[in-house]
């Protein structure tokens, strides 16, 4: 008896790990996809902005640039720990390993645009003058 309620304690303890690991790729993917939705009306925004906030506005955008960047990372980290997670319950394995790798994808797919977006709005505001 004892070791069966050990062995469901185990199991509801890897399950609410799951479900938060879970919840914080969720997280980070809002987050990352918040800021996707940024690039263009900062790319417009960009030949505008007062020259005296110049220093302000870029490093606004290195800031967003981090920001993407440490969501992947936690992506990255979450998603081996869900990994490692499965390996070891074996439950739902499959679902888990498409949805941890789907995360991943996305994530890397909005990391691309988002590094193609900084430079062109770092152009942008780099080559206004006084």
């Amino acid at each position: 008896m004892r070791k069966q309620n050990r062995k469901n304690e185990n199991n509801n303890k890897q399950i609410t790990e799951d479900r938060c690991l879970q919840r914080c790729l969720e997280v980070s993917m809002q987050v990352i996809r918040q800021i996707n939705d940024l690039w263009e009306p900062l790319q417009r925004l960009a030949p505008l902005f007062n020259l005296n906030a110049k220093a302000d506005f870029l490093v606004g955008i290195k800031c967003l640039e981090t920001a993407i960047y440490g969501a992947c990372k936690r992506i990255e980290i979450f998603s081996l720990s869900l990994l490692k997670n499965t390996d070891n319950n074996n439950d739902n394995e499959s679902q888990t390993k498409k949805s941890s790798s789907s995360y991943q994808e996305e994530a890397n797919m909005y990391f691309q645009k988002a590094q193609k977006s900084i430079q062109i709005i770092l152009n942008i505001a780099e080559s206004r003058i006084e």
